[in-house]
């Protein structure tokens, strides 16, 4: 070993008031000293930068110190004090907390091994200097075997004092948040920090969760909002904690939120859809509304509103204003800006389920009903697609009729829908023609008074209403007025024409009678009570009369009357009509009571509350009808059966003409029905309530209120109004040259046709088509005058066009609703339309020389070869000769359907629609609720029910000829033609057999009229003796029987 000498090192420990860090975890846990370590180098030693040392003494100029650490242990510190001294200053302040036993060590380390070190224990005592003393070794280890160990002592001298803990806070005050409390207090003096003990019990001081550095007026964080919270604060410094300040508690909650911003208003229909930015904090918000600008929070409030979504039930054109308030728990905010806007409906949607129906010189526009719409505009033009460029006709309700429209001529028709948000987008356009349809013409009665009931004595029409009116007509059309003697006279209700006199009742009870309507009386003895009459009946006997209060008068002679009165206040009695055993009389309630002489009187029941206001006989059943279009049958006036009118309007009179029945009512309203049973509704072109109804044998005359008078054109549902035609058979020419075909328009024979098919009456005039000429021509029946209507003489082409500048390609069927033309346009493939006012033509359906069995509207649909064709009023019936089909169109409308027979399938099966067969069905007639068809191709006569497409076979052998005159499939036909009804007979054009035939449609039987069975001629004559060349279409005015014989190029008239 060898020994290295010693050297002292001066350490001065002296105390600081200022602390220095470098303390361990647990201080400060009570007072503590500031100890100031100085490391004094021995005499002649020096340091250089970097810790080089310079000395004499080669050991100590060699050596480097790399560092001088300062370590303060004792047994109650759980960390060591420690630090380094730097090599610049050679002096350290540390911090230690008061004690016995604290152990200061110095360590200096240098770069070659050389160490020195040195320690001293001593007791800090709080507030007291100490002098302490420090020994330090200096020890090397060398090569050598021997080693010296010197020990140098030198004396240190360490001062500690302490510092006093603050004072305690004063001025402590605890301020609430959301969720947190601000705690502020006063300074305290010497205080390096402060700590904050809070809890949610009161007096828990420093036991409380602790916070300590905390700066005074910061927040706690992390409370719970409705709960109170204690705070003390205390104060420290290097001297301790300061005892806890007075306690002071505040509990945290929730504050109002801001105010919303970014508030937008937009209108809706009735409503206001209000928006905003949402608030940090809020809960909710509240909107404020108000028609009065300012209200603010004083409008009406809806609480809980979401932003974006739509305040309701608001008033449209009424401005609103509106504010919102966002809200939690901490309450309510201030109002944001006001904002405004004006509610208004939306425009409404385009209406749909548009459809026009044709009226007299009208049509009636119907259509859905369009959610938010408050009224409709109509538009209608001549020209299709012209939209809202046509004629407008602003709040019109639907199904009300435009009014003012011509005869003939097709309307184009769209609707829109209008409210406050403005006006919709078209409909789809749909069209009609004025007219079409209507087989009633109005007349002028000269009153606006109410007509009330209306009888035909043979020669003159007779018609009676309020105020003592009375008007005559020999023929419907021209009416006079008759003046009435006396003062007394009641409105006149129930005329009858029998035993050679009108006879009527009045709203007093009275009786009046007239031979020929002209002249009145009034009997001296009538009714026993102010009632009123309403029905007569005569018996062939006896005269009845019933009216108000039961009353019910009987009378041999119309002149002494004895009252037969059933029970005094009883429901008022209507109508009363004769069987030929018996009475009926109904009333209101649904009365009936029958009797067999006018005077015993049994109730019966009807099995309806409603009024009934009419009753008629037809020679096998009564027919009662009345109100809500209550419609009873009874065979003996006993047992009733109620019927389906297919109205809801009051009927209020009903009348049998021999071969149908004919009901009206309220709205217009006509119905028809042959049985009873079956009823077809009637265009009747007034919306007036019908009251009257009358039959001359050719025509129906209707009355009614504001002095409505109308007369039944003579096509009327294809000639089933008309009487069974009392024919004899009597052949004579009405027009033509027979066998000389020509185009010269004159008079009678001087005429000229060109192979004839078609012909068709309106009663007045025949038409005509004129097959090889192409061209549609008119005979006035009453003077055998021709004259060319419609297309150019041996000029083919399928030109809509006026008159003679239109164009026909070989038309062979027509048929006519009084107002216009419907032709079969055979060889263009087209139903062509011609106004008999004007001439003017138009086509209905199909496409010119394009072949198809297609069902569609109009043009889109198609025809292979249409032959025959015939009316109800509605709809046009049109044998589809090469499809073999019967086909349906819509006049209103040109819908295009197929109602029996399958296309381009030939066959004679009796079936239901499609299902059925034909084979080139040629004519084809209607009497309203059946279809009749010549079947050329299978020489039978087939009937189709219209409601249902169901087929039958009524007379004739399927694809056997012959002439046989018998009873249905046993009689034989020849390629028949033409055809047509009077509503009990068939009348056919029995072409190949030259023969013009009858068929009973109840019975099947079957005869010949006129003609030569197989034998061909040009003779006028009676019955068999006649002769006929190829006769084709045929048609009756009621009283004859007009046929086109086509091969003689004539037109013959049947009677």
């Amino acid at each position: 070993m060898r020994s290295f000498r010693g050297f002292l090192f001066a350490l001065l420990l002296a105390f600081v008031t200022a602390s220095c860090g470098g303390m361990a975890a647990d201080a400060p846990s009570a007072n503590n000293s500031s100890a100031k370590v100085t490391l004094e180098l021995p005499s002649g030693v020096s340091l250089k930068p970097g810790g080089k040392m310079i000395s004499a003494n080669p050991e100590f100029n060699a050596a480097k110190i790399t560092s001088i650490s300062l370590k303060v242990t004792a047994a109650d510190l759980a960390t060591p004090v420690t630090g380094t001294i730097p090599l610049d200053t050679l002096e350290l302040s540390v911090s230690v907390t008061s004690g016995n036993a604290r152990t200061f060590t110095v360590t200096v380390t240098t770069d070659t091994g050389l160490s020195f070190s040195g320690s001293k224990t001593v007791d800090l005592v709080a507030n007291a200097s100490i002098d302490l003393a420090i020994s330090v070794t200096v020890e090397s280890t060398t090569t050598a075997t021997t080693t010296t160990t010197t020990t140098t002592t030198t004396t240190t001298t360490t001062t500690a004092t302490t510092t006093a803990a603050p004072g305690a806070p004063t001025g402590v005050a605890a301020t609430a948040g959301n969720a947190q409390a601000a705690v502020s207090w006063t300074a305290v003096s010497g205080a390096t920090s402060y700590n904050v003990y809070y809890s949610a019990t009161s007096g828990a001081g420093t036991a409380g969760t602790k916070v300590t550095g905390h700066t005074s007026g910061n927040a706690i964080t992390g409370l719970t909002n409705g709960t109170t919270y204690y705070f003390v604060v205390t104060a420290v410094n290097a001297g301790g904690e300061s005892a806890a300040s007075s306690q002071v508690s505040t509990t945290p909650q929730v504050s109002a939120p801001g105010t919303p911003a970014g508030v937008a208003a937009t209108a809706g229909n009735a409503q206001v859809s209000v928006s905003w930015t949402a608030v940090s904090g809020a809960t909710s918000y509240n909107v404020y509304y108000s028609a009065t600008s300012g209200s603010g929070t004083a409008g009406t409030k809806v609480t809980g509103h979401t932003s974006g979504s739509a305040i309701t039930g608001l008033t449209n054109g009424t401005t609103y204003y509106f504010v919102v308030t966002a809200v939690n728990a901490g309450g309510e905010s201030a109002a944001s800006s006001q904002v405004s806007a004006t509610p208004i409906a939306p425009t409404p949607s385009a209406p749909t389920g548009v459809s026009a129906t044709s009226g007299n010189a009208q049509a009636s526009v119907s259509w859905t009903a369009v959610s938010g719409a408050t009224s409709y505009n109509v538009y209608y033009s001549t020209t299709a697609g012209a939209g809202t460029a046509g004629t407008k006709v602003t709040g019109h309700t639907s199904g009300s009729a435009i009014s003012g429209l011509t005869n003939g001529t097709v309307y184009y028709f769209i609707v829109t829908a209008v409210n406050a948000g403005g006006e919709s987008a078209a409909s789809s356009e749909v069209s009609a023609k004025a007219g079409a349809g209507v087989l009633w013409t109005a007349r002028t009665s000269g009153t606006a008074n109410a007509l009330t009931g209306v009888a035909w004595n043979g020669t003159k029409f007779v018609v009676v209403g309020s105020g003592t009116t009375i008007r005559t007509s020999p023929d419907g059309a021209t009416w006079t007025s008759q003046t009435l003697l006396g003062t007394s006279w009641g409105t006149l209700y129930g005329m009858i024409w029998a035993s050679s006199q009108f006879i009527a009742g009045d709203s007093f009870l009275d009786v009046h009678t007239s031979a020929d309507g002209i002249t009145w009386s009034k009997p001296a003895s009538s009714g026993s009570q102010d009632c009123g009459l309403y029905g007569v009946a005569w018996s062939g006997s006896k005269w009845v009369v019933v009216g108000g209060c039961g009353e019910i008068i009987t009378s041999t002679d119309g002149t002494t009357w004895s009252s037969q009165q059933v029970s005094n206040g009883t429901p008022t009695l209507k109508g009363v009509a004769w069987s030929g055993t018996q009475f009926a009389a109904v009333g209101t309630a649904g009365t009936i009571v029958t009797s067999p002489d006018g005077v015993t009187w049994t109730a019966q029941t009807s099995g309806t509350a409603n009024d009934l206001l009419s009753v008629n006989w037809n020679g096998t059943q009564f027919m009662a009808v009345g109100a809500s279009g209550t419609i009873l049958t009874s065979p003996d006036g006993v047992t009733w059966t109620s019927r389906t009118s297919g109205t809801a309007n009051a009927l209020n009179a009903v009348n049998w003409n021999g071969a149908q029945f004919g009901a009206v009512g309220a709205s217009g309203t006509i119905l028809t029905s042959q049985d009873g049973v079956t009823w077809t509704s009637r265009t009747s072109g007034t919306a007036n309530a019908l009251n009257g109804v009358a039959w001359d044998g050719t025509q129906y005359v209707v009355v009614g209120a504001s002095g409505t008078i109308l007369v039944s054109n003579p096509a009327f549902i294809g000639g089933a109004i008309q009487k069974p035609l009392a024919s004899g058979g009597v052949v004579t020419t009405v027009a033509g040259g027979a066998g000389t075909s020509g185009t010269t328009d004159a008079t009678g024979t001087s005429a000229r046709f060109a192979a004839p098919h078609g012909i068709t009456t309106d009663g007045t005039n025949l038409y005509v088509a004129d097959y090889a000429n192409s061209t549609i021509r008119q005979v006035v029946i009453s003077t055998g005058v021709v004259t060319t209507l419609a297309g150019g003489a041996g000029i083919t082409g399928s030109t809509d066009a006026t008159g003679t500048s239109a164009r026909f390609n070989l038309p062979e069927g027509i048929t006519t609703d009084g107002a216009n033309l419907y032709v079969a346009d055979t060889y263009n493939h087209t139903i062509r339309q011609v106004v008999i006012s004007t001439g003017v033509v138009t086509t209905l359906a199909g496409t010119a020389l394009s072949t198809g069995t297609t069902n569609a509207t109009g043009t889109a649909a198609r025809f292979n070869y249409p032959y025959g064709i015939t009316t109800d009023g509605t709809n046009l019936y049109v044998s589809d000769l090469n499809n073999n089909t019967i086909r349906k169109v819509v006049i209103s409308t040109g819908v295009v359907t197929t109602l029996a027979g399958g296309a381009g399938v030939s066959g004679s099966t009796d079936a239901t629609g499609t299902s059925a067969r034909f084979n080139l069905p040629k004519g084809v007639t209607t009497d309203g609720a059946n279809l009749y068809v010549a079947d050329n191709g299978n020489s039978t006569i087939r009937k189709v029910v219209i409601s249902t497409g169901v087929v039958t076979t009524l007379a004739g052998g399927a694809g056997v000829t012959g002439t046989t005159d018998a009873t249905g499939t046993s009689a034989r036909f020849n390629s028949p033609y033409g055809i047509t009804t009077d509503g009990t007979n068939l009348y056919v054009s029995d072409t190949v057999n030259n023969t013009i035939r009858k068929v009973v449609i109840s019975t099947g039987v079957v005869t010949t009229l006129a003609g030569g069975a197989g034998v061909t001629g040009t003779t006028d004559a009676t019955g068999t003796a006649a002769r006929f060349y190829y006769p084709d279409g045929i048609t009756t005015d009621g009283t004859n029987l007009y046929a086109v014989d086509t091969s003689n190029h004539t037109i013959r008239k049947i009677q």
